[in-house]
C-alpha cells in the first residue's frame, strides 16, 4: 500500500519523483498487489494547479489536468481534500466526472445526509482479496470556504458517522482489509477536535484495519489502541509505505498482519523521477512554467510575509491598499497567508505572488460595530505571550493573526491578552466611535469562521455569519495580479 495527502499541485515536481517508486513495485510484483491512495488536497496551491484551474481554457472533450494525472498514476481511490473543494464547482464537478477511480468523501452531502455527493467507499479487488476503502474530508471545511466555491454542499462531522458506515461496509460487503482514507489530521485525541480525527477514531473506532490520515501536514507513524495510523509530510515530500499481509482460509481472512517494521515513510528526495511521466506531460509543465514567469510588474522594496508579526510592513500595507481600493471598507484585516515567498526588489512574476499568496481566498465585506472590532484584534493579538527576559513568544498559530489597515491602533503587548488593544481614529481623521457600525474587508476564509476570530469578535455561529457579508469581490490573487 502507497500513500500520500497535501501534495497541493506538486504534479510536475514531486509525483513524478512518486510515480518512478509506485510504478517500479507494480511491475516487481504485479499491479494486482499494489494499491495506490492520494488523501486530498491535490488540485491547489502551485502556480500549475491555478494555471490550470483558472486560466487555462479547456474546450468542451478536454479532461482537467489533475483527472489526467491521477488517471495516468493510476490510483485506486482518491479522496475529496477541503482545497480541492476551495477550487470552485467549475472545478471539482468536472473531476469527479473524469477521473477513472472513486472520488471519495462519505461526509459530504448537498442536501441529505443519506445521499453523499462524492463516493463513500470503494471496494478494490486485488489479487483475488476485497478491500474496503472508505473516505472522509474534514468537515472544519464549511468554516473555510463559503458559499461561491462551495455552493450547496454541507459536511458532516467525521466521528458522527464513521462507525455505523464501518459497520455497514464490512457487514455488506464482507471485506477482507479495510482501510479508512481521510483528508483529516491527527488532531489531539478527543472528540472535540472535530477538524482533527485520526488519532480519536485509531483509539475508538473497532473495524479498521489502518487508517490513512492527512490534512495537518504532520507525517508519521503512530500506534493507537484500536490501530495504526499512517501520514505524510505535505508537498509530495514524503510517500508512504506499508506491507499488508493477510492470511486466507476457504475465502475468508483467517489473519492480517500489520507491524510498525512493515510501515515506513520514504523521502521523495531519494527517488528517481519516471522520465516516461515528464515526457508524457511536456506540453502542460512548459505552459504552467512560462505562465509561472510572465512578469506583470515591479516591486520598488521587498514585500516578506513574516514581518507582519512586527508591525506595519510592505507585505499587510500591500493587502490593505488592495482591499480598501477594491471595495470602498473603512477597515481591512489581513494575515499572513504563508511564512514564505518573500518578494525580493525587482521584477514580479505571477509565481512570487502565487507563493506570497498561494490561498483560494474571494475578498468579503462584512459590517461590524466597533466594539466587535475591538474583540476581534483583541482576540488577534492574545497569541502573543511573555517569556523571561522580555521576551514574547507565540502561543497560537500565526495564521490565527490579523492586523488592521485603515485606522490608526497601539497594541501593547506588555498588557494582559484581551487589554492590548487601543484604537485612535481612523487614518483619515475621522472618529472611531466603539458604538458605531463599520464596514470591514476581510478575506473569505476568515468572513466564514476560520480561526474564529469573527465568531468571538460578533457572538454568531458559522451558519450565522452570512447576515453580515455586504457584498463579495474577486479572488484576492486576481486583485493582487492587477
Amino acid at each position: 500500500l502507497y500513500s500520500h495527502g497535501d501534495i497541493h499541485g506538486n504534479w510536475f515536481t514531486t509525483l513524478p519523483s512518486i510515480a518512478g517508486e509506485v510504478n517500479a513495485e507494480r511491475e516487481r510484483i504485479s499491479e494486482d498487489k499494489v494499491i495506490f491512495i492520494d488523501l486530498g488536497d491535490h488540485n491547489h496551491g502551485s502556480d500549475a494547479a491555478y494555471y490550470f484551474d483558472h486560466i487555462y481554457e479547456y474546450t468542451p472533450d478536454e479532461e482537467h489536468v489533475w483527472s489526467r494525472v491521477a488517471d495516468y498514476l493510476k490510483y485506486d481511490a482518491v479522496v475529496v481534500g477541503n482545497h480541492d473543494i476551495e477550487a470552485g464547482p467549475d472545478n471539482w464537478d468536472k473531476i469527479k466526472e473524469e477521473l477513472d477511480m472513486p472520488y471519495l468523501a462519505a461526509n459530504i452531502h448537498s442536501g441529505n445526509p443519506h445521499e453523499p455527493y462524492f463516493t463513500p467507499y470503494t471496494i478494490l479487488n486485488k489479487g483475488g482479496l476485497k478491500i474496503a476503502v472508505i473516505g472522509f474530508t474534514t468537515p472544519s471545511a464549511k468554516l473555510w470556504i463559503g458559499c461561491e466555491k462551495k455552493k450547496e454542499l454541507q459536511f458532516v462531522d467525521i466521528h458522527l458517522m464513521a462507525d455505523s458506515l464501518v459497520k455497514h461496509v464490512n457487514r455488506t460487503e464482507n471485506p477482507h482489509f479495510t482501510i479508512l482514507a481521510l483528508h483529516s489530521g491527527r488532531g489531539d485525541g478527543s472528540v472535540n477536535d472535530t477538524e482533527d480525527v485520526a488519532a480519536y477514531l485509531g483509539t475508538n473506532l473497532d473495524g479498521v484495519d489502518l487508517i490513512l490520515a492527512a490534512h495537518d501536514h504532520r507525517g508519521g507513524i503512530s500506534r493507537y489502541m484500536k490501530n495504526y495510523v499512517v501520514s505524510t509530510d505535505a508537498y509530495g515530500k514524503e510517500l508512504a509505505k506499508a506491507k499488508i499481509k493477510i492470511f486466507i482460509e476457504d475465502g475468508k481472512a483467517t489473519g492480517k498482519y500489520l507491524s510498525m517494521t512493515d510501515i515506513k515513510s520514504i523521502n521523495t528526495d531519494s527517488l528517481v523521477p519516471d522520465k516516461i511521466f515528464l515526457n508524457h506531460f511536456e506540453k502542460e509543465i512548459k505552459a504552467a512554467d512560462d505562465f509561472s514567469s510572465t512578469v506583470i510588474g515591479n516591486a520598488d522594496m521587498d514585500i516578506d510575509p513574516k514581518l507582519i508579526l512586527f508591525g506595519d510592513c510592505t507585505y499587510s500595507n500591500l493587502l490593505h491598499h488592495v482591499q480598501l481600493k477594491e471595495s470602498g471598507a473603512d477597515i481591512s484585516f489581513v494575515s499572513p497567508s504563508k511564512f514564505r515567498g518573500t518578494v525580493t526588489a525587482g521584477e514580479v512574476t505571477y509565481n512570487h505572488i502565487l507563493q506570497m499568496y498561494p490561498f483560494e481566498n474571494v475578498l468579503y465585506k462584512v459590517k461590524l460595530s466597533g466594539r466587535e472590532i475591538l474583540t476581534y484584534l483583541e482576540e488577534s493579538y492574545s497569541i502573543f505571550a511573555h517569556e523571561a527576559g522580555n521576551k514574547r513568544k507565540l502561543v497560537g498559530s500565526p495564521q490565527n493573526f490579523d492586523c488592521a489597515g485603515g485606522i490608526r491602533y497601539e497594541a501593547d503587548l506588555d498588557k494582559p491578552a484581551g487589554k492590548r488593544i487601543k484604537i485612535l481614529g481612523f487614518k483619515d481623521g475621522r472618529k472611531f466611535n466603539i458604538d458605531s457600525g463599520y464596514s470591514v474587508a476581510m478575506f473569505s476564509y476568515r468572513a466564514n469562521g476560520g480561526g474564529e476570530l469573527i465568531m468571538k469578535a460578533t457572538g454568531l455561529q458559522a451558519e450565522e455569519l452570512g447576515s453580515r457579508v455586504i457584498e463579495k469581490y474577486s479572488d484576492v490573487r486576481e486583485l493582487l495580479f492587477k
